[in-house]
């Protein structure tokens, strides 16, 4: 700002601050688009900011007496940006310079990433289809595979047709994706994945779950896993097709803890994957007569280990599902090892998880041996926990061929304090008792 001090002062003393702005040399450059192009400017309602007496509000009185100036600024650019607070602070003395701050509001952009990946995909279709037009074409009935609901085991599949509608012979496959080391999840088996295609041919892609690792469907039960993938289907030479895997998977007792199995207090088929991830915690879970009554009866048959039978907290010793294969086959006079000698059939275990899963013993009272065998070992197979602890796996490998030392190593063991008589797996407090679990699996 250039003017006669003492004019400068007059007008600052009836706050004729528009006055001077007129003349204020950077507003004139930026007016000019000499500076500071695209910003902007709050509205001024203060003093300026220069030259006072250093340790006072006093104007220079220095020699020079220099004319007071807005000699600090503050500048802003963007959009959805409101300016609320334009200040000086004269209370602050320790220099010939009065500070300035500004306050402001603004709009920030939240991302919905659900949506963002929708999104990307549409326009990722959408740029695929106008860039490839010209390059090997077929005709494909579905882009969306959507199994469902399902369950362990469950034998689903779902298939899609590609017709080679070029003029010339196509290759396909599928590619993975960046940072991917296979082309689809582990639980998804495609056939075939690669192949050709004649001019006019049709041909056929089987979508099928597989369950082959049981890993997989304690990573369902505790949604480290859900069934959505996309996979990108190639055309050699040409486009690339986006075809997305969807659906809900039900929660089994199968591949659950056995921590979470004693704890349940309602059937696992009744509850959602949410209430399922709450219900870890501390909490009793009620009386269920039908299980404890049956369990306890047969314990109470070992007079040497009658005396050790503990129920803790009005819970299950052991998770009903568990008990009720057992039971059955030994109630049955099944308890020898020619029943894990044929497989069960796939139909009768559909319907041996349903009745766990729903708290229906009943339903299994016409399946056969072999079935219900075959789902005990997938249930021990499926536990993301080791039944047998890590200090018991040296003695059980060193005895496990040999009867004499089997029998001499439960007798060992078996009194009312000894590891195999009260055996806690992990957080869980229940045991395993000798006389009922070892006669059956021995």
């Amino acid at each position: 700002m250039t003017s006669d001090t003492d004019y400068v002062k007059k007008l600052l003393s009836s706050q004729e601050f528009d006055t001077l702005l007129a003349i204020d040399q950077l507003r004139t450059q930026m007016k000019e688009k000499n500076c500071f192009q695209g910003f902007n400017e709050g509205k001024i309602n203060h003093m300026p900011s220069y030259k006072y007496n250093t340790g006072t509000n006093e104007w220079d009185s220095s020699e020079k007496r220099r004319p007071p100036a807005w000699c600090d600024r503050i500048l802003w650019r963007g959009e959805n940006i409101q300016q609320t607070v334009y200040r000086s602070h004269p209370e602050l003395k320790d220099s010939d310079h009065k500070p300035v701050s500004a306050l402001f509001e603004s709009q920030v952009l939240s991302i919905d990433h659900k949506l963002k990946r929708k999104v990307y995909e549409d326009v990722m279709k959408k740029l695929d289809k106008v860039e490839n037009e010209l390059l090997p074409q077929v005709a494909i009935d579905t882009t969306e595979i959507n199994f469902g609901s399902v369950a362990f085991k469950d034998n689903n599949c779902r298939v899609l047709t590609l017709t080679n509608i070029g003029q010339s012979r196509i290759r396909y496959r599928f590619i993975n994706k960046p940072n991917d080391i296979n082309f689809c999840k582990q639980w998804l088996r495609v056939t075939p994945s690669t192949g050709m295609i004649k001019v006019k041919e049709e041909i056929t892609i089987v979508f099928e779950l597989n369950f082959d690792d049981p890993s997989m469907v304690s990573r369902f039960n505790y949604g480290l896993e859900t069934l959505a993938d996309t996979l990108v289907l190639s055309l050699i030479g040409g486009k690339d097709i986006f075809i997305t895997i969807s659906g809900d998977y039900r929660l089994s007792c199968f591949g659950c803890s056995l921590e979470t199995l004693v704890r349940l207090q309602r059937p696992i088929s009744s509850m959602t994957l949410r209430e399922f991830q709450e219900k870890f915690g501390d909490y009793k879970i009620p009386k269920q007569p039908d299980y404890k009554e049956r369990l306890i009866d047969i314990i109470t048959e070992s007079k040497e280990t009658a005396n050790s039978v503990v129920v803790v907290d009005g819970s299950l010793p052991i998770p009903k599902e568990l008990f009720v294969l057992i039971d059955h086959l030994y109630r049955n006079g099944h308890v020898n090892v020619n029943i894990f000698q044929s497989s069960g059939m796939e139909q009768e275990f559909l319907i041996i998880r349903d009745s766990l899963d729903s708290s229906e013993p009943n339903k299994i009272a016409n399946v056969s041996e072999h079935s219900v065998a075959e789902a005990l070992l997938l249930f021990l197979e499926t536990l993301p926990d080791s039944i047998i602890p890590m200090n018991f796996y040296d003695r059980v490998q060193r005895a496990h061929k040999n009867q004499s030392e089997c029998k001499q190593e439960m007798c060992n063991n078996s009194g009312i304090d000894k590891p195999l008589n009260k055996l806690y797996i992990g957080k869980c407090r229940f045991w395993f008792n000798p006389f009922y679990d070892c006669k059956f699996f021995r």
